[in-house]
C-alpha cells in the first residue's frame, strides 16, 4: 500500500513529459476526470486555437500554502485566457 501511494503522489507532481515538479505544492489524494466541450479563440490571421477542456474533481493535500494561493490568483494552464485554468479550493473535511 505504501508503494501505491507514493506512485499516486509522484504522479501528481508530474509535469506534462513525465517530469516532476520540482515544488509541487500539493500531493494528490484521489481525483476523477470530466471531459467538457473544448473551446476556441482567434490566432492572430491564422486557424482557430482550439483548448480541450477538462473537469478535475478531487482530494490533495497541500504543502506549499504560498504556491496554491499563486495558483489560486493567477490560475494554471495555457487556457487561462479563454477562461480555462480556474483553480478552487475547499477544506477536505476531517482533523487538520
Amino acid at each position: 500500500m505504501y508503494e501505491a501511494e507514493e506512485s499516486r503522489r509522484a504522479a501528481a507532481t508530474r509535469k506534462p513529459g513525465g517530469r516532476a515538479a520540482p515544488n509541487a505544492a500539493a500531493h494528490l489524494r484521489s481525483s476523477t476526470a470530466q471531459p467538457l466541450d473544448d473551446i476556441t479563440g482567434p490566432r492572430r490571421g491564422r486557424t482557430q486555437i482550439r483548448h480541450a477542456l477538462t473537469r478535475y474533481d478531487g482530494g490533495a493535500a497541500v504543502t506549499g500554502p504560498d504556491a496554491i494561493r499563486d495558483a489560486i490568483l493567477d490560475g494554471i494552464g495555457r487556457g487561462k485566457s479563454y477562461g480555462a485554468g480556474l483553480l478552487s479550493i475547499a477544506p477536505y473535511g476531517g482533523a487538520r
